[in-house]
């Protein structure tokens, strides 16, 4: 947690290996992250309200691609089973395009969930989410922090 520009995305973007560190190294599990880096992110997974997804694809489209990636049995299952946890079944068929800032954050975080993640980086998961949704979510993560680790970024004012 920070105040704004502390700092919090950019070391999202180090960890994930979007960007290079300056100094240090990172190890997951106790291996090195570039050496082992296509192992590593298997097992860890993140949700930012500062990404985007294809903007003709709709909710399940998106998810089913990201299943498809990560290799993910049963996906129609696993999809279902977080569409309805973040309440989006009626968002099913609608375009990321379409979808208000709240609903993307909502999907990101479907998105971080898909792969059974042993760890997850969240960056601001309850921006722009009505406040009964962001009480939901917050519960939500607190059930699942007992199986994976978790580095939630929440903004002060929550």
């Amino acid at each position: 947690m920070g105040r704004n520009g502390a700092g919090k995305t950019t070391t999202i973007q180090a960890l994930l290996g979007v960007m290079d560190a300056t100094e240090g190294t990172i190890h997951y599990f106790g291996k090195p992250f570039p050496q082992k880096r296509e192992e590593i992110l298997k097992h860890i997974n993140f949700a930012s309200t500062y990404i985007s997804m294809p903007w003709l694809f709709t909710v399940e489209e998106n998810l089913n691609i990201y299943a498809m990636l990560y290799e993910i049995p049963d996906k129609k299952k696993r999809i279902d089973k977080l569409v309805n946890e973040f309440e989006m079944n009626h968002l099913r068929k609608k375009q990321f395009s379409m979808l208000s800032a709240g609903e993307k954050t909502r999907l990101f975080l479907a998105k971080a969930f898909l792969n059974y993640p042993k760890l997850i980086l969240l960056d601001e998961p309850t921006a722009s989410l009505d406040p009964d949704i962001a009480i939901k979510i917050r519960q939500f993560l607190k059930k699942k922090r007992k199986n994976i680790t978790s580095a939630c970024f929440l903004p002060l004012t929550t």
